[in-house]
């Protein structure tokens, strides 16, 4: 996959929403500090292809982290990085 468009994305719709523009990516976390969101070309693909830092500001309402994707489409390999504290 080529670099992506990436714009901050709605937090409605939980999960990863296929749209004609793209996809819109969307996590709960309550306490999570950083979110990364990794692509991947292919499951068989062992690192992945590009890596979106989410800005706390500009990407999380308040406990939903959210990001759109532009171009993305169906069948896109993805997982999520989470870094945070770890509330026992």
């Amino acid at each position: 996959m080529a670099l992506a468009n990436i714009k901050e994305g709605m937090p409605m719709g939980l999960g990863a929403k296929l749209t004609p523009d793209g996809v819109n990516f969307s996590l709960y976390s309550r306490d999570a500090t950083k979110v990364t969101l990794c692509l991947f070309d292919s499951p068989y693909s062992e690192k992945p292809s590009q890596l979106i830092d989410l800005d706390p500001v500009k990407n999380r309402s308040g406990d939903i982290w959210h990001v759109f994707v532009e171009a993305a489409g169906e069948g896109l390999c993805y997982l999520y990085k989470v870094d945070g504290d770890r509330k026992s």
